[in-house]
């Protein structure tokens, strides 16, 4: 059957990249002079797509040492319902007697695993000293205080007001997370870690051109000739797998579009068939078709031809 006009129209679906925050990368636990204290720590899991949160869970089961290897004795990790940004918390018993890291692997979106790492350290009371005269008295921990903050920088730490939920962070911006440790003699510190949210990437290299389809029949003469338009009811380039839209193919003979009422018509200079990524057989037929959401991964090319 010749193939008497041809057109296609290509879809471009563009996915946003992932960025994961844990709210709580490093903690201190009080301890005696030789063990920690028994105790806990809780730390959130935040997962983004661009700029909007996704869903992120953990199975505690999968938590091990950094490194690999068996979570440290007297270690436990446990999290609570949440479905979309789980809290971990970590809890320690008298056993632990050294600092310790602990991989996470974090199920983002039901997509894509990415591991992070929570580091913790054990302040241990300094010994007894010999007889003598009265030392000064030790100093632990208090009390912690965890706060966030979106920042234009990523060396400058912000000036404005810190929040204990984590803020909504835009592409490009800084999400700063502020621990202030509070002693026992009243005094303070005070320390940040950063991260940024990655911004949307930049537009891919246009792939190389397509082979040259085979020669079509000779069309009658000037004005008379057949030609083949494809439109697109949304668009040609989607984010995140929305690229539903509506394909039409239009067919014209010299300057006359043909529809069913048009003389001749539409019907009687053949039949509009359409392929998918250059395969041999039709993925539907007629003047129309229906690109649905999540057709296409990365990029699809359709092709509509006029055969009679």
């Amino acid at each position: 059957m010749a193939v008497r006009a041809m057109a296609q129209a290509d879809i471009v679906d563009v996915t946003d990249a992932y960025t994961l925050v844990l709210t709580n990368e490093a903690h201190t636990f009080p301890g005696t002079t030789a063990t920690a204290k028994a105790g806990t720590a809780t730390t959130q899991l935040v997962a983004f797509r661009g700029s909007d949160q996704v869903p992120c869970s953990v199975d505690v089961g999968a938590v091990t040492a950094q490194g690999g290897g068996a979570v440290p004795t007297g270690v436990t990790v446990t999290k609570d319902g949440d479905a979309t940004a789980p809290t971990l918390t970590v809890a320690v018993t008298t056993a632990v007697t050294a600092a310790f890291a602990l991989d996470i692997p974090v199920v983002v979106n039901g997509d894509v695993t990415i591991h992070k790492v929570f580091s913790a350290a054990v302040a241990l009371t300094g010994a007894t000293g010999g007889t003598g005269s009265t030392g000064a008295a030790g100093k632990g921990i208090s009390g912690t205080a965890i706060t966030y903050q979106a920042g234009a920088s990523g060396t400058a730490a912000p000036t404005g007001a810190w929040s204990a939920t984590v803020p909504s962070v835009s592409a490009s911006q800084y999400l700063w997370t502020r621990t202030v440790i509070t002693y026992t003699d009243s005094t303070s510190t005070t320390s940040y870690s950063v991260g940024m949210m990655g911004a949307t990437g930049a537009t891919g290299a246009t792939g190389s051109t397509g082979a040259t389809g085979a020669v079509g029949a000779t069309g009658a003469t000037g004005a008379d000739a057949l030609s083949l338009v494809v439109t697109s009811s949304a668009g040609t380039v989607f984010k995140n797998s929305n690229s539903a839209t509506t394909l039409t193919a239009h067919v014209f003979k010299g300057g006359t579009e043909l529809t069913g009422s048009t003389s001749p018509a539409l019907a009687s200079v053949g039949t509009i068939r359409w392929y998918k990524d250059g395969g041999a057989t039709a993925v539907a037929t007629g003047q129309t078709l229906a690109v649905s959401a999540g057709a296409v991964t990365s990029r699809a090319t359709y092709v509509a031809q006029l055969e009679g």
